[in-house]
């Protein structure tokens, strides 16, 4: 894929009109999403060559509204590394990934490679939000469907252990100790930062003292009798 990079948009975002009428044909639909969307393209040697839109639509859902790759660079693999890249990004923040498109079996099929599943279907949008018919692949659209991906399948292990009301008494690297706390009663997640992503490492949790538990393990990490639970990135 060459030496491609992606970045935010700050500026004009309707200076890359004419990738975002690639994905939605009608302006005046693109005007609903992009003023309250954040807007990433993709460019290789300077030159966008696509784009995203990403909305915030509650529930824990953050929305591709609109993903386009220019003609010549399509079919190279560049739309799943958006896709990709905006999963991994918002992994953090949202529970899921969503994306609305129209019924083309080629689309659907595009997204459900990259990781979504069909949701739910919203029959006739296309019909009665779009001025002029749209075809694709010699087929005439007519509803929306929805897929989507759960973000919670791309955090770690260890990151659903941080996110516990455990307490955190030792994080190390195979190699090098990275830090100590002894602090009783701070939540790990507020050390979460202070993990290098990627490194294999142990993270020993011990949850407080649980009265009228038959089960305890003696740490020889933290040498005090606690439920104790390891786990291995």
């Amino acid at each position: 894929m060459g030496n491609s990079m992606i970045r935010e948009v700050t500026g004009n975002k309707r200076e890359y009109l004419h990738l975002l009428l690639l994905a939605d044909e009608q302006e005046n639909m693109i005007d609903q999403y992009l003023d309250r969307g954040t807007m990433f393209v993709l460019e290789e040697e300077g030159q966008a060559i696509g784009e995203c839109v990403v909305t915030d639509e509650g529930s824990g859902i953050v929305e591709i509204q609109n993903l386009a790759i220019a003609p010549n660079f399509q079919r190279r693999g560049y739309g799943k590394k958006l896709v990709s890249f905006v999963a991994e990004r918002y992994k953090d923040e949202y529970d899921t990934l969503q994306i609305g498109t129209g019924d083309s079996p080629l689309t659907v099929l595009f997204y459900e490679s990259c990781g979504l599943t069909v949701h739910h279907v919203i029959s006739n949008y296309i019909l009665e939000h779009y001025d002029q018919p749209i075809f694709e692949g010699g087929k005439q659209l007519k509803d929306k469907v929805y897929l989507r991906m759960s973000l919670k399948d791309k955090k770690s292990r260890i990151d659903e252990l941080l996110e516990k009301p455990y307490w955190c008494s030792e994080i190390s690297t195979d190699t090098t100790k990275i830090t100590t706390i002894t602090t009783k009663g701070v939540p790990a997640k507020s050390y979460q930062l202070m993990i290098k992503r990627g490194e294999k490492f142990k993270l020993y949790i011990f949850q407080r003292f649980f009265h009228g538990s038959s089960v305890y393990n003696k740490s020889e990490k933290c040498g005090s009798r606690r439920c104790c639970t390891t786990a291995t990135a």
